[in-house]
């Protein structure tokens, strides 16, 4: 081998650093808060960053929007599907189905096709994953949602607050290895 090394991993960039950042935020202001769970809050950071503030904000509006479209219906179908009998959990599948169609259908109507995605997945976190003991529906709901929201505004802030100084990164870079073109 001669004196060149090649890179075998890429570089560590801002996107993934603040990535990180939001999910440890998002676990600690879960404990302090002390949220049920810090999954949902933590996944909707993940998913928020993105290359450059613009885009974030503009993946989260379509997020908040979706979460709170998805968690909407998702409330009503659940209170239903509530209702009915444990043996109808076939029609259960079939009315869930229906409503991924409603709610894609919903976000173009709306204009918010980038809301359809995280709109169903919402959704869908809502009636599989609810527990049948379950009390209040409702609060159910509410707390997935401000979860949501929690991760979604944190990620917001960190994609803004973050960033690296110019002279910084310029003496990193002395120091790292140079990428080869």
């Amino acid at each position: 081998m001669s004196g060149n090394h090649e890179r075998f991993f890429p570089q560590i960039g801002m996107r993934n650093v603040k990535t990180a950042v939001s999910v440890l935020i998002c676990l600690f202001l879960s404990a302090l808060l002390r949220r049920h769970s810090a999954f949902y809050a933590c996944i909707a950071a993940v998913m928020c960053i993105q290359p450059s503030y613009d885009k974030t904000l503009r993946y989260g509006l379509n997020r908040f929007i979706g979460t709170v479209i998805g968690g909407t219906v998702g409330y009503f179908v659940l209170e239903l599907s509530l209702l009915l009998p444990s043996t109808w959990w076939c029609f259960k599948f079939f009315l869930y189905a229906v409503c991924i169609i409603l709610l894609i259908y919903i976000c173009g109507l709306i204009r918010r096709a980038g809301s359809s995605a995280i709109c169903c997945i919402v959704f869908l976190s809502i009636v599989t994953n609810v527990d049948r003991g379950i009390q209040d529906t409702l609060l159910y709901v509410v707390n997935r949602v401000i979860d949501t929201t929690i991760g979604i505004a944190v990620a917001m802030a960190v994609d803004r607050l973050l960033f690296v100084p110019d002279w910084l990164r310029l003496r990193l870079q002395r120091f790292l290895p140079q990428r080869k073109e």
